[in-house]
């Protein structure tokens, strides 16, 4: 079994947010549709 350091989503997340304001990735008025998968396919 796999485990993951605790901090692993919060590092992920700043990574995300920084890419986005680097690179304008969203502007005021933009519309963002967010999947989530959560199948057994994707579990582990």
């Amino acid at each position: 079994m796999m485990t993951r350091s605790p901090n692993v989503s919060g590092r992920i997340f700043s990574k995300i947010g920084k890419a986005i304001s680097r690179f304008g990735m969203i502007a005021q008025d933009d519309r963002i549709t967010v999947g989530l998968s959560g199948g057994k396919d994707s579990t582990g």
